[in-house]
């Protein structure tokens, strides 16, 4: 009995090391690639653009009204000086400029939803401003007409944006979005009135501008490709709304050459800043 339980762990002994030599002698599987990266878009990102700013036609909007008549004439020239004097000018020509800036976000992932929060400054160049021009004729009550010519011009110095964006992720590096929040900005508006008896004889003329830093809004749509790990371009689209404006301009004293004021004007002006932006940008992801 002994024997034969010997000779039976010798047989699968003799077995099991023939299997085992087989399996040696089989060629190996070479190892498979690695699997691919797994891309985020979380995380903090920063960047720059460049692009090209417009305006709308913002028209402006002037009404002026009498302020001042010496004793002795009647109030008719006043009036109709200050009726010259008030006119709608729209956009006269190209406003376009130049803008150019940096942002900085933070995005977070879930799927292939993305939203996220971007911070921009802008500066602008170039940019010639929403000029226009007008210039009307009032006949007066001596019959010699009151011509006016009134210029004005209103453009953006600087704009920020502080935005909310919401995107889908097409695949894992393309993304399109739609964006909007807080616009910031510089706004400058200005107006040069000219106003004669006649053609030759000059009464006065008034020269007046209003600058200040201004909220409003944005909203827009844009697409972002992540070409490289840590490297995104985009190309977005935004309307900015930095609201209306109305300032006094003074008072157009219109006088004779010897110095004597015959009536005075007082103009109102008031205008509005919208515009467009279309820009690429290059960011880096952290």
């Amino acid at each position: 009995m002994h024997r034969l339980s010997l000779t039976l762990i010798s047989a699968v002994s003799a077995i099991a090391f023939t299997q085992i030599a087989s399996a040696a002698d089989l060629p190996r599987k070479a190892p498979g690639p690695p699997p691919p990266p797994v891309v985020s878009w979380t995380g903090w990102y920063v960047g720059l653009n460049a692009g090209a700013i417009w305006s709308n036609n913002n028209d402006t909007d002037i009404v002026s009204a009498g302020v001042f008549n010496p004793a002795g004439f009647v109030p008719d020239i006043m009036n109709q000086g200050a009726r010259g004097a008030t006119a709608s000018l729209s956009n006269g020509g190209n406003n376009a400029g130049f803008i150019g800036g940096g942002q900085i976000g933070y995005n977070w992932q879930v799927t292939n939803w993305l939203w996220g929060i971007e911070a921009d400054i802008q500066g602008i160049g170039n940019n010639n401003g929403n000029n226009s021009t007008a210039t009307t004729s009032v006949l007066a009550n001596n019959l010699v007409p009151i011509i006016t010519q009134l210029d004005a011009s209103n453009k953006v110095q600087w704009l920020g944006t502080v935005r909310g964006r919401l995107g889908w992720l097409t695949t894992p590096t393309f993304l399109l979005y739609a964006t909007g929040g807080l616009a910031y900005g510089e706004v400058k508006s200005s107006v040069f009135i000219t106003q004669s008896h006649g053609v030759s004889d000059t009464f006065g003329s008034l020269a007046s501008s209003f600058s200040e830093t201004r909220a409003g809004w944005t909203a827009g749509a844009g697409f972002e490709w992540l070409f490289f790990p840590r490297w995104s371009a985009k190309l977005e689209y935004l309307y900015y709304d930095l609201g209306d404006v109305s300032y006094n301009a003074g008072v157009l004293n219109a006088a004779f050459s010897n110095g004597f004021v015959r009536y005075g004007i007082s103009p109102q002006v008031n205008t509005s800043f919208t515009g467009n932006i279309v820009r690429a940008g290059v960011n880096f992801h952290f």
